[in-house]
């Protein structure tokens, strides 16, 4: 029997985190609404819970009046889980998702009816826990979105076990013009299904390549060709020869919000990754029209 080398998971995987949302009652009944997923993002030097707007709403971001299918009330808390060094999860404190009735998270300057993102400021993470953000390990470099291009989400569409705590990898294809809004909204189809659990998904663009230092990185990405042929020269050839998939941020899945015709399709939507840099430089203050009561 031949051997096969498996890789450790990688910190893509330790990046995705599985989401449960809550509604708490007064009384103290916690009943929990849906699961989604999400992921950590580094912006203006804050660590940030990505996901979407519907995901912490239960609500349609065009329709707010109106809960998502299977959704009975928007949340009050949500919670995530890490992944610690032992490979165990291990769940976080409840969040609340409103302080004196605020929401906590900041949205597109666009609005949540155009931009279905949002970003929750992390508090300090216990060093034990292995987690990462995405820009540490697949910066977004501005790649050209296109009919076709083949993505990868990393998600959690069936929860999450003691066994296998770490998330799914899903292949997609960009299924619309990326430079040409859909129903006025800044978004883009993939062939991918509106499957519960993978809204909130990081996407991916992926090619093949090989491991590298940070230090190297930043050196093949500086834009400075005497110090990019340098590093790359410097790399030692075993290296080179033992190949990986290279991830490079690409946005973030939304699903089909249960509309038929998009299901029908194995269609979902998906936000390019400029609209979360626009989150970190010029945010809106969370919004919820219909917010739990």
């Amino acid at each position: 029997m031949v051997d096969q080398r498996i890789r450790p998971p990688s910190e893509a995987a330790h990046c995705s985190v599985l989401i449960r949302t809550y509604f708490c009652g007064g009384d103290g009944d916690k009943k929990q609404i849906a699961t989604a997923s999400g992921f950590f993002s580094r912006l203006d030097d804050t660590i940030f819970l990505i996901t979407n707007w519907h995901v912490v709403t239960g609500r349609h971001p065009e329709r707010p009046r109106q809960t998502l299918p299977g959704i009975p009330m928007s949340p009050t808390h949500l919670s995530y889980a890490l992944v610690a060094s032992d490979r165990t999860p291990i769940e976080l404190p409840l969040v609340p998702l409103y302080i004196e009735g605020e929401p906590i998270w900041r949205e597109s300057p666009e609005g949540f009816e155009q931009v279905d993102l949002i970003a929750i400021p992390m508090a300090p993470v216990r060093e034990q826990n292995v987690y990462t953000w995405v820009e540490r390990f697949a910066p977004y470099i501005d790649k050209a979105l296109s009919p076709g291009v083949e993505v990868c989400l990393i998600g959690y569409p069936f929860g999450l076990t003691p066994s296998n705590p770490f998330p799914v990898w899903k292949r997609a294809m960009v299924s619309s013009e990326p430079s040409l809004p859909l129903e006025g909204r800044r978004c883009v189809f993939l062939d991918m299904p509106g499957r519960p659990g993978m809204s909130g998904s990081p996407v991916y663009f992926v090619g093949p390549g090989f491991r590298v230092t940070p230090e190297e990185g930043a050196a093949l990405h500086s834009g400075d060709l005497d110090r990019m042929i340098g590093t790359y020269l410097s790399i030692p050839s075993e290296r080179m020869a033992d190949s990986l998939p290279v991830l490079e941020f690409a946005g973030v899945y939304s699903g089909s919000y249960g509309d038929e015709n998009l299901d029908r399709l194995n269609l979902g939507r998906f936000w390019p990754a400029y609209h979360l840099k626009e989150i970190g430089t010029t945010p809106r203050r969370g919004r919820n029209p219909y917010p739990p009561v």
